[in-house]
């Protein structure tokens, strides 16, 4: 289960053994799905080759948006973190990836829903099918009977999610392979 503290950083804590500080990048982009789309670019093959969630806040500076990135451990849907962020960064949204090709990875799990609604903050992900997906704070769950349908456990607040579209209205595609 996923715990939020918000102290003078945001905790986003999982059962797992070890807490990591999230790695800033020093990069910059010109929005917040700009550098959605880079932290999963960059992160989303090596997920998939090594069944492995990565998971980071995208945040916003003077300089632009940027992201922060830490790896969970492998064949595990558990990553626990710790995001810290100065006074001028401003935590504008949280991606991270799903790992290999099981089928229920397609989805934002509960886990993955309820951080987005306590924290007000999208939620962005990339997985094996290679699109970029986003869960809004206010978006829209399934119910235990539609989740079990589609062959997730028969609990509330999984979600399919929305995918995320560029300037022409077209769903951006990310990697799911390594780009030489």
């Amino acid at each position: 289960m996923l715990v939020i503290h918000a102290l003078s950083s945001i905790a986003i804590v999982a059962a797992v053994s070890s807490v990591e500080k999230s790695e800033p990048v020093d990069a910059f982009y010109d929005s917040e799905k700009a550098a959605a789309t880079a932290a999963i670019n960059q992160h989303n093959p090596t997920s998939i080759a090594e069944d492995r969630e990565y998971i980071g806040a995208i945040y916003q500076t003077d300089a632009g948006f940027s992201f922060s990135v830490i790896k969970g451990k492998r064949r595990s849907d558990q990553v626990q973190m710790r995001i810290s962020v100065t006074e001028l960064d401003e935590v504008v949204a949280f991606w991270h990836t799903h790992g290999d090709s099981t089928p229920s990875n397609r989805y934002f799990s509960n886990v993955d829903t309820k951080l987005a609604a306590e924290t007000q903050r999208p939620f962005y992900l990339g997985d094996y099918t290679g699109y970029l997906k986003v869960f809004e704070p206010d978006g829209k769950t399934l119910n235990p009977f539609a989740a079990y349908r589609l062959g997730l456990p028969r609990l509330s607040g999984y979600s399919v999610g929305e995918l995320v579209k560029d300037q022409s209205r077209r769903p951006i595609r990310i990697n799911t392979r390594a780009v030489c």
